[in-house]
C-alpha cells in the first residue's frame, strides 16, 4: 500500500457565532479530509481552535442566538462524533 502524506489543517475561529455558512464550510472540510473525493487522502486532520461552541454545547451552557449557534453546534457535534479521527476542536487559541 502506498504511503500518502498526512496533513494537519488548523483553523482559528474568530466569529462570535456558528453560522449556517460556517457549519457547511467545516462540514465540507471534514468530508474532504475523510476521502470524499480522493479515497487515498484519509490521513489528514482538521483542528478548529478558539472554537468554544462544541465545548459549551457539551457542557449544556451554550445559548441560542440569532444565527442559531446552538442548533448548528448540535449538528456539528454529531458530525464530529462520526469522524472523530478527522476533526479535533479546542476552545483554546494558539
Amino acid at each position: 500500500m502506498e504511503n500518502t502524506p498526512s496533513f494537519k489543517y488548523i483553523i482559528e475561529h474568530f466569529e462570535e457565532e456558528l453560522s449556517e455558512w460556517t457549519l457547511k464550510e467545516y462540514t465540507h472540510m471534514i468530508m474532504l479530509l475523510s476521502g470524499l473525493y480522493d479515497p487515498k487522502q484519509v490521513n489528514n486532520q482538521l483542528l478548529l481552535t478558539n472554537f468554544k461552541f462544541i465545548h459549551e454545547f457539551r457542557k449544556g451552557t451554550l445559548k441560542e442566538d440569532d444565527l442559531k449557534s446552538l442548533e448548528h453546534s448540535s449538528k456539528l457535534n454529531s458530525i464530529i462524533s462520526n469522524f472523530k479521527d478527522r476533526c479535533l476542536v479546542t476552545k483554546f487559541s494558539f
